[in-house]
């Protein structure tokens, strides 16, 4: 059983704890945060940061939105997965203003929102 509640469900699970260190930053403001999830709300988090993130280990740059086509992009996002054992894994992507609170929502939910329980 794990010491500390999954950040993403709220309720302790069996396992080990897998950490996440997401970013968002918009000029000078900057919102940090490290969230503690069980192994299936960190899976939704890889899943989602895969698709919608360029991995900082790719040449290439994010050209678009994370959540749509736009290409004016004034805010960054940066995720720093730990799985279990494993390497970090860092992905960085771009953010229109109209989808800041998305993204965020995505990063941060309310407990309960972005994975299985």
């Amino acid at each position: 059983m794990a010491r500390f509640p999954c950040d993403q469900h709220g309720l302790r699970y069996n396992g080990p704890q897998r950490t996440a260190y997401l970013a968002v930053l918009n000029g000078s403001t900057a919102e940090r945060k490290r969230r503690r999830l069980c192994r299936d709300c960190f899976a939704a988090l890889d899943a989602y940061c895969e698709a919608s993130m360029v991995s900082a280990s790719s040449e290439g740059e994010p050209q678009e939105c994370m959540e749509c086509t736009s290409m004016d992009l004034p805010v960054a996002a940066f995720a720093t997965l730990y799985p279990g054992g494993d390497d970090r894994v860092d992905f960085y992507g771009r953010i229109c203003s109209e989808h800041v609170d998305l993204v965020k929502g995505a990063f941060w939910p309310v407990q309960g929102g972005l994975g299985p329980v």
